[in-house]
């Protein structure tokens, strides 16, 4: 049961937008840095295949995570969720 309505279609869809964002934002960021998804993957300990599900928008994480992907990519946690 979802008593706070997050199932609901309005909220659903803003957090698919989210997951969205932050991988398209590590895609880019990682990709001016030269970096693979296989070497971000290795360097942030979540390999590589989580990173591309990160990336494609497909799967939630843990803020622990955007955390270590921040750090691979030299940035802010902020800089992966900016429009």
């Amino acid at each position: 049961m979802d008593v706070l309505g997050l199932d609901d279609p309005p909220y659903r869809k803003t957090q698919e937008a989210i997951l969205r964002r932050v991988g398209a934002n590590a895609r880019a960021i990682r990709a001016t840095r030269g970096i693979t998804q296989e070497e971000a993957g290795f360097r942030s300990g979540i390999g590589y295949k989580r990173w591309q599900e990160i990336e494609a928008g497909r799967t939630n994480t843990t803020l622990l995570t955007v955390s270590r992907m921040a750090a691979v990519l030299r940035v802010d946690v902020q800089s992966l969720f900016r429009r």
